[in-house]
């Protein structure tokens, strides 16, 4: 028996070269485009940081004074981790969107419409959190039923995608339906007082 294990045409040793985890260096059009899109965007909020601060500067000194006060402050800190969250988040989409086309308007709307769209769900999650008070808890049991899930797959056997939707689903919609169920009879015990 030779020590040399044999491959056949189609095993995935010969396709390491190709799907290495630097393939993107290879690729100059993705390579471009990824640095066109972070250059843009930086450009951007440059720009806008910059027009802020003449327009700070032409008020006078007391509304430039504010505006460095204004760089200062949390909420700045905040707007400035949403801001790259929002670029990773679009960096990261970018591979599953060159996957499906290379028209520039296509990508460029996608990832657009992707950023607004989880602006949207978060102020929509936002204004509702005061309801889903056991939703954390939900959430939690997915994080350890997908856990246990993994060291079930690793040491017994696979698990069902059906199985785990299913349990994912029960468990989110528990989590919301006991919420509810608990805040809107917090909601009528307070009127009724």
């Amino acid at each position: 028996m030779s020590a040399e294990p044999h491959y056949t045409l189609y095993h995935p040793r010969w396709y390491r070269r190709r799907v290495s985890v630097w393939w993107w260096l290879q690729n100059r059009s993705y390579t471009g485009f990824v640095l066109r899109e972070l250059t843009s965007v930086f450009v951007a909020y440059f720009a806008v940081l910059y027009l802020w601060q003449l327009r700070a500067l032409a008020q006078g000194p007391e509304a430039y004074g504010q505006f460095l006060a204004r760089m200062k402050t949390p909420l700045f800190l905040a707007l400035v981790v949403i801001n790259v969250a929002d670029i990773v988040f679009a960096v990261d989409s970018v591979p599953a969107i060159l996957a499906v086309t290379t028209d520039t308007f296509i990508v460029y709307t996608a990832n657009i419409m992707a950023i607004l769209g989880l602006r949207a769900l978060y102020f929509a999650l936002a204004a509702m959190v005061h309801r889903f008070h056991y939703l954390k808890y939900a959430m939690a049991l997915v994080l350890i039923f997908i856990g246990g899930k993994i060291f079930w797959t690793q040491f017994v056997g696979h698990v069902h995608p059906a199985l785990s939707l299913g349990v994912t689903l029960a468990l989110l919609a528990g989590g919301i339906a006991v919420s509810l169920w608990v805040t809107r009879r917090e909601k009528a015990d307070a009127t009724a007082a």
